[in-house]
Order: C-alpha cells, then sequence, then structure tokens
C-alpha cells in the first residue's frame, strides 16, 4: 500500500495526517505550537521552532503509524495565511514570523478608505495580518529588518522550502496579500494604495500553481522528519 502525508499547519495546533492511496484517512498527530503575543497587537511564531514541531509531528506520525518511509509517495500540505516570513539572503529567519492575526499594522490605516479601495479592487476584505499591510507597517516601523528582507514567505512557503530547499509563492496566498485575484499575482494597484514602490515586487519569490510540485524532500529533512529523501512535496495552498 502507498500513502500520502498531508500537513496542516495551524495557528495553534500543527497537525500531519495519513491517507492510504485510496483517499482514506490512516491516523494523524498534532502538536500545539506556542504563539507569542502581547497586549499591543502582536501575534508571532519563532520560525525555527515551528519547523522543527512540524518536522516532530511528521516524525511522530511515522512512528505511530509504524509504515516505512518508502512508502509515502507525496507530501501534501496547508498553512495559515498571509502573514509575513521574511528570509535573509542566506535564507535565514530575519525576525518572527507576523501572523494573520496580528494587528499592529493599524498604525498604517489612518485613512480608513484604504478598506473601500482594496476591497473595490480585489473583491476581498483586507485585514491587519495581510502580507502588504505588514510590509507596509515593516518598511516603517522596523527599517533595519526591512533592509535585509530577500524574500517574503508564508507559513506554507517556509515549510515547503525547509523539506525541499526551493523558495515559492502560491496563487491562493498571493490572491489575498491583498493581490490581483483575477490574474493570481501581485497587484500593481494595491501598492499604490499602501504607498509602496512596485520594486518591492522583487521581495516576493515566483508564483506557482497549488497543484505545481514544489520539490522533494532533500537529505537534511529526511535525517529530521524521517521521510524519505526524494519524497516529492506540492506546492500546496492556504487553509481557508
Amino acid at each position: 500500500m502507498k500513502y500520502y502525508l498531508t500537513i496542516d499547519a495551524g495557528t495553534s495546533v500543527i497537525k500531519t495526517v495519513l491517507f492510504n492511496s485510496n483517499h482514506k484517512q490512516i491516523n494523524s498527530f498534532s502538536i500545539k505550537n506556542p504563539v507569542i503575543t502581547d497586549n499591543f497587537g502582536k501575534s508571532e511564531v519563532d520560525m525555527y521552532n515551528f519547523w522543527f514541531l512540524t518536522a516532530k509531528c511528521i516524525k511522530l506520525l511515522i512512528q505511530k503509524t509504524k509504515i516505512q518511509s518508502k512508502s509515502i509517495i507525496g507530501v501534501g500540505i496547508t498553512a495559515n495565511m498571509v502573514g509575513f516570513w521574511p528570509i535573509n539572503s542566506k535564507n535565514k529567519p530575519i525576525r518572527n514570523a507576523i501572523l494573520w492575526n496580528d494587528t499592529r499594522s493599524q498604525k498604517i490605516f489612518t485613512n480608513k478608505k484604504i478598506f473601500n479601495e482594496v476591497y473595490k479592487t480585489t473583491g476581498s476584505i483586507v485585514q491587519y495580518g495581510c502580507t502588504i499591510p505588514i510590509l507596509k507597517w515593516i518598511s516603517k516601523f522596523e527599517k533595519e529588518n526591512f533592509k535585509k528582507i530577500k524574500y517574503i514567505l508564508t507559513c506554507k512557503d517556509w515549510l515547503r522550502f525547509k523539506l525541499t530547499n526551493n523558495i515559492y509563492n502560491d496563487e491562493t496566498e498571493v490572491s489575498v496579500f491583498p493581490g490581483n485575484i483575477k490574474e493570481k499575482k501581485l497587484s500593481k494597484k494595491i501598492f499604490k494604495i499602501f504607498r509602496l514602490d512596485t520594486k518591492y515586487f522583487d521581495l516576493f519569490p515566483e508564483i506557482k500553481k497549488s497543484n505545481d510540485l514544489g520539490g522533494y524532500v532533500t537529505k537534511e529533512a529526511s535525517k529530521i522528519t524521517s521521510l524519505k529523501e526524494g519524497t516529492p512535496v506540492i506546492i500546496g495552498c492556504g487553509d481557508v
């Protein structure tokens, strides 16, 4: 029998689930993830710790089910959406990840018309924890961190990178950064609304479809997760 292992990396709980090739759920395993909060709107996670917990969750599921890792023929992935998971030129985290429910970017919403302008442009409701508002907030209030950014990822992108060593965004996330939902890409109009230079488009990696191949489990990731090196990993999609 062949199996698929899926990752559902939520905000406070990370879950892994094993399905057989007939799409029947075989077993699952969950680990709680500590979220760093304060009274001023902060909602963050340590990016390295989040990866280690996910890797542990994968490994313990494989141990629990007692199947051979070579029987797992693919890895699926979904995770909490948007937020801000920045890495530098060495592909290392610049700071803690900022989650979707962080509200500190409300400082840049001095003009409440932004909400209507975004809705008219995208058809979606922007949250303070969406990626583009946080980018604007970082550019104003964390200038040194802003200078270090090579790529802005989401939770799922970070986990996929740690599994495969490949860096991508996906269409479901980019559309609600907010972005251009119809064309599933970054939006010049949205950048203009937030008074961001479009040169910062370069801070976002290549955009792939959710069902595209994202890469293969590396030797390093295999050691920490017990997944077989070379196992395919899908790009995946957001969890909403």
